[in-house]
């Protein structure tokens, strides 16, 4: 059973197969881009539940494809998870303004990247939840604002 779909950008190979073998022996369904722009024509084909990228890529940064995933109401929801060999904290920070939802640096441990995966795919599935509960809840309030109506409509007949 497949515990989400995740894309996993990197133009490195070798990061790139890393990544992807160690999140498809967690069961994971892996999507893999190795630059900005296939990653984005990725996202279009298939919504993942996750996005693994890096930072640092010729052409569109890491920054700037998660600039354009979080202007976009069809991907603007989905986690980010930056993955990148600098530790400066300015790079963090700027991770995080564009939108990224962790980041992580690359002398990472396994346990620690499947970690934060599964800390942010609880997230967005406790948020859908109530996305959920919430448009419940307005179609049962609309439909009691309708016989609340129809209530009041059908005493003043009776009263006339």
């Amino acid at each position: 059973m497949d515990k989400g779909i995740i894309l996993v950008v990197d133009d490195t190979p070798s990061s790139l197969l890393l990544l992807a073998k160690t999140l498809e022996g967690q069961d994971y369904d892996v999507r893999v881009a190795n630059s900005g722009s296939v990653a984005l024509k990725s996202v279009r084909e298939t919504l993942p539940d996750l996005i693994l990228l890096d930072v640092n890529m010729p052409g569109l940064s890491g920054y700037e494809v998660c600039q354009r995933l979080k202007q976009d109401s069809l991907t603007k929801e989905i986690p980010v998870i930056f993955i990148s060999s600098s530790t400066d904290i300015g790079d963090k920070l700027q991770g995080f303004s564009v939108g990224g939802s962790d980041y992580i640096a690359k002398d990472f441990q396994n346990e620690e990247v499947i970690a934060r995966i599964e800390n942010q795919l609880t997230i967005r599935r406790l948020q859908k939840k109530l996305e959920q509960q919430n448009a419940q809840f307005q179609a049962q309030n609309a439909q009691l604002q309708v016989e609340i109506h129809n209530r009041i409509v059908a005493e003043e007949r009776l009263q006339s």
